[in-house]
């Protein structure tokens, strides 16, 4: 049965409009057989296709990262303590912002985020929320390539802040375009090492 649960919104950002997944096995680091994981994924109410043009609104978006962190922890199963949301784009907005939602309403739920392209777009500022998760105990990994608005995010955190990581490679991708063999350090394999680091096996 799956100890931990995983939730995000791999198509959350509003520039994959059309965009085909990828099939090539070689894309993808080899998952350790000890890594135990239920995961759940997550389409935005209004973001079908891309987010651009939704009517939803911001606190909409936040609600729905809520209601998924907690269903994830509900699942048969799981360990509820140790929910691990990660996102990209509007949806890495989301892993934090829900995140610290959450852990205000209930306490310290979320076991770890992985912000992956953010940049405050939903009106909860990066560079507030992460230190305050942080300091309730919620480790943090961010990553953005070199594009305009999420590496500036990523680097608004003091490097030092403990529970804090930051990987920001060359490139200018933004959201999942970033899961490129082109894109070095990867991060996919730094995210299960991130996991690895902070779940309990």
């Amino acid at each position: 049965a799956p100890q931990a649960a995983l939730s995000g919104n791999p198509m959350a950002s509003p520039v994959l409009q059309g965009a085909e997944p990828w099939f090539d096995s070689s894309w993808f680091p080899m998952i350790p057989e000890n890594l135990n994981v239920a995961v759940v994924t997550v389409t935005l109410r209004g973001c079908t296709g891309g987010c651009m043009g939704s009517s939803a609104s911001d606190d909409d978006w936040i609600k729905d990262g809520v209601a998924t962190i907690n269903h994830a922890a509900q699942l048969p199963g799981v360990d509820p303590a140790q929910a691990f949301p990660l996102g990209n784009s509007i949806g890495a907005d989301i892993t934090v912002d829900a995140c610290l939602i959450i852990s205000q309403m209930a306490g310290e739920m979320c076991k770890g985020a992985m912000p992956f392209s953010p940049g405050s777009y939903l009106g909860m500022a990066f560079q507030t929320v992460v230190p305050t998760l942080t300091e309730m105990g919620t480790p943090v990994f961010c990553y953005a390539t070199k594009d305009d608005e999420s590496a500036p995010t990523c680097n608004s955190i003091d490097e030092n802040l403990e529970g804090y990581q930051k990987l920001i490679p060359s490139g200018n991708f933004h959201g999942i375009y970033a899961v490129d063999p082109q894109v070095e350090p990867p991060w996919l394999q730094p995210m299960i090492d991130f996991l690895l680091e902070n779940i309990t096996l």
